[in-house]
């Protein structure tokens, strides 16, 4: 990784004009989401509190430090009053239930979609060797606990009923590049096939060969080197504590630096249909 600050003036001034054009993109409301809408089949009406509109009242009240409905309900009517648009209703529940009808699938695009402007407008000198880098991790999340979250995402085995809300895993990737979320997968805290190591499965086929991920000591284990070694990606992590390394043995490299074999446990995978001889 080179020095950051090397970089020439028509550099500097190429890389914040990237800036700007995506800050720019992202704080409007955008035809992008209309187009995204489009090609997953999610059909609206054109309303006031159209996707584009929506999304774009989302990443405001996100961005601002009030965070409030009302604020951003607020900030819309004085946009569409510089727009010479009719002022619409101050209350918030149209915004509330337009921002619920938002399908998952438009956010996991417009995530993908952030990540790629960010690389775009980023520096590439971050990458390693030419490669891209990104790094993975697990956290868990509650939910507003309504009957359909606590369905879809029930609450741990041990909590009283009435005590506690809705718990969803999330495994999510950011480039080491430019700090931007790339994807995400989602599951249930709890039960068959939920871990962070099962969620991550998920995600290996929206990899490019060639790319590396960074990822902590409980991402070891044989089947993801496995797959990883099956798509051409490469998995840097410290080794798993539960699995025990003689650096008495294997083939050293040099110091702190040595070849270890793993062998494929007898304990099966079920990894998509993936067999390993």
């Amino acid at each position: 990784m080179s020095d950051q600050f090397n970089a020439s003036p028509q550099e500097a001034q190429s890389k914040f004009r990237n800036v700007s054009i995506f800050v720019s993109e992202l704080l409007l409301p955008s035809g992008g989401v209309a187009a995204i809408c489009q090609e997953i089949g999610f059909s609206f009406r054109q309303r006031v509190y159209s996707p584009m509109i929506v999304v774009w009242m989302f990443v405001m009240q996100t961005l601002s430090a009030d965070h409030s409905c009302q604020q951003v309900v607020t900030r819309l009517n004085a946009w569409r009053r510089a727009q010479e648009l009719p002022r619409s209703s101050g209350d918030t529940t149209s915004y509330c239930q337009a921002r619920r009808r938002l399908p998952i699938a438009l956010l996991q695009r417009l995530l993908a979609w952030t990540a790629r402007k960010c690389d775009e407008a980023g520096v590439g000198d971050w990458r390693f060797q030419g490669r891209e880098v990104v790094i993975v991790d697990g956290t868990t999340v509650t939910m507003a606990d309504t009957r359909a979250n606590q369905v879809a995402y029930p609450q741990i085995a041990n909590q009283q009923p009435g005590c506690g809300f809705p718990l969803a895993r999330i495994v999510h990737f950011f480039s080491l590049a430019t700090g931007a979320a790339t994807m995400f997968a989602m599951g249930r805290y709890a039960g068959k096939e939920t871990g962070e190591t099962s969620l991550l499965r998920t995600l290996l086929s929206q990899f490019h060969a060639g790319e590396i991920v960074l990822a902590d000591r409980y991402y070891a284990s044989f089947w993801l080197l496995a797959l990883s070694e099956l798509r051409g990606i490469d998995i840097v992590a410290r080794a798993h504590h539960l699995r025990k390394i003689d650096f008495r043995r294997g083939l050293r490299q040099g110091d702190c630096d040595q070849v270890v074999s793993y062998s494929k446990p007898q304990r099966g995978c079920h990894c998509h249909g993936l067999t390993w001889q």
